[in-house]
């Protein structure tokens, strides 16, 4: 049986969660600006935005297919870095295809990093964990609760001037150079697994010089002291390799065997 937290409890939270928290003074929040324009997946662009380099080309992901696609090539087609910056990262089928791909992405050499808000985050930190085991992949959620689990909504709820702030971005660049955001979070719903149960939402695939800049606003956030490693959160016993894969491959098999493909 699923926990549950009372539902004025939950109600207070995700009111405070959609408000607007102001940055304190003493908080460190350093603008970062490292990455310049790269073009190495610039051959992705159709030709007519590739005779406008440098500029941007975008493509309005509207269909829920195409946004699904784009991502999984984004992940396949990394040769260096993939970072992803999401406000939910659901514990489902479509986000177990897609880790799935990027686990493949680390294992070539490309160096992942995962920034994830911690609001829904709490009941999995040690598959997150037992994930960043991977050399090549770090992960780091926003703004968590001391407490984990259900103690970890109770704490919220007491102190919501501290957790209200929670970060809604959405996004997964590659390479520098080729960026996905939009409303979009990692999860079926969004995705249309179930064609009974779709959020309509819509992204851009953009290919060109903003990615560099989405890149150094990631950059930001993933230093910023709010974002804290997976590792200082979850101190227990992680999954062996043959569990956590296990555990994903029940989801994986569910959906490759779904009609999504078909």
């Amino acid at each position: 049986m699923k926990k549950q937290i009372p539902f004025l409890l939950f109600f207070v939270i995700f009111l405070s969660a959609c408000s607007s928290t102001k940055i304190k003074p003493n908080e460190q929040f350093k603008e970062y600006n490292i990455y310049k324009p790269d073009d190495s997946l610039y051959y992705l662009a159709k030709d007519d935005v590739k005779k406008h380099y440098p500029k941007t080309g975008f493509y309005l992901l509207t269909h829920y297919y195409d946004a699904f696609l784009a991502r999984k090539e984004l992940i396949r087609r990394a040769k260096h870095t993939l970072n992803l910056q999401y406000f939910i990262i659901a514990d489902d089928e479509l986000t177990a295809y897609l880790l799935d791909e990027i686990i493949k992405a680390a294992n070539r050499g490309v160096k992942v990093r995962i920034l994830v808000d911690d609001l829904l985050s709490k009941y999995r930190d040690k598959a997150v964990a037992s994930i960043a085991q991977h050399p090549n992949i770090s992960i780091k959620l926003f703004n968590p609760t001391t407490y984990r689990n259900t103690l970890g909504w109770i704490e919220m709820g007491l102190s919501i001037e501290k957790y209200g702030r929670r970060m809604h971005n959405k996004m997964l660049i590659a390479d520098h150079s080729a960026l996905i955001m939009g409303g979009r979070n990692l999860q079926n719903i969004y995705f249309g697994v179930n064609k009974d149960d779709i959020f309509i939402d819509d992204d851009i695939l953009a290919i060109g010089p903003l990615a560099a800049e989405a890149s150094n606003k990631f950059e930001t956030y993933w230093n910023f002291e709010k974002s804290v490693d997976i590792h200082k959160i979850y101190k227990g016993k992680y999954y062996s390799k043959l569990e956590l894969s296990n555990i994903e491959r029940k989801k994986l098999e569910k959906f490759l065997e779904s009609k999504y493909f078909k």
